[in-house]
């Protein structure tokens, strides 16, 4: 039995393979192992369609509301923690080196700090995944956002009670660096909560890699666009329309982007009250996989 995706959780549709002695079911128990999807037909029907056209909105929507508080976390955390950066760590990376190779060691240490609670975040992540898959638990994505929502929370009371003066104000250097590397852990704690939908590559913090792949499916099906009207041989590596994937992906870019403005917007006023609002939209998303989306574990 494969085991259950870390993600929005699977439901139903992977009724047991009956055995009744005869060759027809063995024959029918043999091709059901061999196609989990002509398993799922013959026994969900068109019920077990519609749930799972339902739970890939789901997930759909899921991406775009986490991707929103990503843009939002990353741009109250860039104006009010010197400019470093908690989600995108190329930024980080590029600093690291130009401060080490003009200042020294030193100068570096609170850019690297961030890009290690990223690496620790995304593992601790993974490791969820991993033992939720292991032990049946169909709630990952839950789960691994409630244990987001810890630094995260962690790191604005902390941030709050350290503003002095219109600034967070942390009297040493190594508390700052503490405070920094909060929402770079639940950044990366984020960006291995939902990692793929409908088999599809989604990361709601590496917006690069987003538009690389949405240039990469707007031209996939371009291709496969002209090669349909025109008749012509389709070649393998775009033979199916992929215009729902630009979609996610593009709606992920969106997503992040009108998150970072509203950010922007209101930490002109709240500063790091203003956090109230992405801590609320993960809630919000943990709450529904666990009440509406997740449904009883399968079994």
């Amino acid at each position: 039995m494969s085991r259950p995706e870390p993600s929005f959780a699977m439901r139903g549709g992977e009724g047991n393979n009956s055995s009744t002695g005869n060759s027809a079911a063995a024959t029918t128990a043999t091709t059901d192992r061999r196609d989990p999807g002509t398993r799922r037909r013959a026994t969900g029907g068109v019920g077990d369609a519609a749930r799972q056209r339902r739970v890939f909105a789901e997930r759909h929507v899921a991406l775009w509301v986490l991707a929103a508080s990503a843009g939002f976390i990353v741009t109250v955390c860039y104006a009010e923690l010197s400019r470093v950066e908690v989600g995108p760590m190329t930024g980080n990376v590029v600093a690291t080196g130009l401060q080490l190779g003009r200042y020294g060691a030193a100068a570096m240490f609170t850019r690297v700090v961030a890009v290690f609670g990223f690496v620790a975040g995304v593992a601790i992540g993974v490791v969820i995944a991993e033992e939720c898959a292991r032990h049946k638990i169909d709630r990952a994505l839950a789960l691994t956002l409630a244990v987001e929502l810890v630094p995260l929370v962690a790191f604005t009371v902390w941030g709050l009670r350290a503003w002095t003066h219109g600034r967070v104000n942390m009297g040493s250097h190594w508390a700052f660096d503490g405070l920094v590397a909060l929402p770079a852990l639940a950044m990366g704690l984020q960006t291995a909560a939902l990692r793929r939908v409908g088999g599809q590559t989604a990361r709601t913090v590496y917006i690069t890699g987003m538009l690389t792949r949405c240039a990469e499916e707007g031209v996939r099906y371009w291709y496969w666009s002209k090669d349909r009207k025109s008749g012509e041989q389709v070649l393998p590596w775009h033979n199916e329309p992929s215009l729902q994937r630009i979609l996610l992906l593009a709606g992920i870019v969106v997503a992040f982007a009108a998150g970072s403005v509203f950010g922007g917007a209101l930490d002109r006023t709240l500063h790091l009250t203003a956090l109230v609002v992405p801590l609320s939209m993960i809630a919000l998303v943990a709450v529904v996989d666990v009440v509406i989306a997740s449904g009883p574990p399968s079994r």
